[in-house]
């Protein structure tokens, strides 16, 4: 079958090396979970770009996860499940272009070590999770570029590697390797980052099985059978190919999870809301951020109001941002005594029953 573009950048080699007994596996233990499951991921995908300047930058294995990072986080940017602080460092610090979230590709190809041959999938995925990701425009591709200017290292800033570092103060990134058994499963729900040939001629608009070596990586996000957005256009501006059921398709994959950061309510926070208000309530307003990122609506006042009186709820998450509880007071938590967290509970309880005694006089 006649071939009519080559999209190198994925290395198999590479991919067998970087693996880790560590690595999480769908299916294998508990589910991680994310903010953006169960959407309609085809409404929020990016606006596209090929990967090549004057030259391919050979990165299709960092783009696929890039483009589905961007797909979620303008799903949650969008519909409102960012907000608060996490939306505030995003669009003070140049992520939002157009009511979108756009990511630096090159940022990751380069920390994740992408060479003339490609990279695996996995090492920008590590990359994504331990270095972050930061705005497009602070280092993106550029037409006058070769594969040598797009991936020098010397792009690469300590400021970069500074909001690289905060991005990941406010949010998380997860990845887990999906089996090829489970692909059209897990794309009832998600997307997967996927590796195949690429490309042999379509047929009626779609790519048909063939042979080749799996050379590219590129991001499958709906059935039937496999609709997967690619780096490379079909049409000016669209990127999004339509591959056959039987469609060759390496042995895994990989999903991409993030989330807003969260951090449990500690009995240290709980100790110092008893401590210093008469009601726990008090201590986390209405207007703070604090709020449950897998139940948007459910913020810390509702915790406050729901549990705050009599006991505290320790499974309860909330995003990383402590804007209305400074150090000092943090600190100070850290060392109050149990003891005076169930007096001031018992006291707190007894100052309930003498105002429902004063209501129920009034009646």
């Amino acid at each position: 079958m006649t071939e009519i573009k080559k999209g190198h950048g994925l290395d198999l080699e590479k991919e067998l090396a970087d693996r880790k007994p560590t690595d999480y596996i769908a299916g294998v233990g508990d589910p991680i979970h994310g903010f953006a499951e169960g959407i309609q991921h085809k409404k929020y995908l990016p606006m596209g770009e090929t990967q090549r300047g004057r030259e391919d930058t050979m990165d299709c294995a960092t783009r696929w996860a890039i483009n589905d990072a961007e797909c979620k986080f303008t799903y949650a940017y969008q519909v409102g499940i960012i907000k608060g602080y996490p939306r505030k460092f995003l669009e003070e610090n140049g992520y939002i272009v157009d009511g979108r979230v756009v990511f630096s590709d090159a940022f990751n190809a380069i920390l994740s070590g992408t060479t003339e041959n490609g990279n695996s999938m996995i090492a920008p995925l590590d990359s994504i999770h331990r270095d972050g990701l930061v705005p497009k425009k602070l280092i993106s591709l550029e037409s006058w570029m070769t594969w040598s200017d797009y991936n020098n290292k010397k792009r690469i800033t300590p400021e970069l590697l500074a909001l690289g570092k905060k991005f990941l103060e406010i949010f998380t990134i997860h990845y887990v390797r999906v089996l090829e058994r489970d692909f059209k499963e897990v794309l009832e729900s998600d997307m997967i980052g996927m590796a195949g040939y690429a490309w042999p001629n379509p047929i009626n608009g779609e790519y048909p099985w063939t042979d080749g070596p799996f050379n590219h990586a590129f991001l499958g996000f709906e059935l039937p059978p496999y609709e997967i957005f690619d780096n490379y256009e079909e049409a000016p501006g669209d990127y999004i190919k339509n591959l056959a059921s039987n469609y060759a398709l390496y042995d895994y994959g990989y999903r991409l999870i993030p989330n807003i950061k969260t951090q449990e309510i500690t009995c240290e926070m709980v100790r110092y809301a008893y401590s210093r208000y008469k009601d726990v309530a008090d201590a986390f307003p209405r207007d703070n951020n604090f709020y449950s990122p897998l139940e948007p609506t459910y913020t810390i006042y509702d915790w406050a109001q729901e549990w705050g009186r009599f006991d505290h709820k320790e499974a309860f998450t909330l995003p990383l941002d402590w804007s209305l509880v400074d150090s000092a007071r943090r600190v100070e938590a850290e060392w109050l005594a149990p003891q005076k967290v169930e007096g001031k509970k018992t006291f707190n309880l007894l100052l309930w029953i003498i105002s429902c005694w004063k209501y129920l006089s009034n009646l």
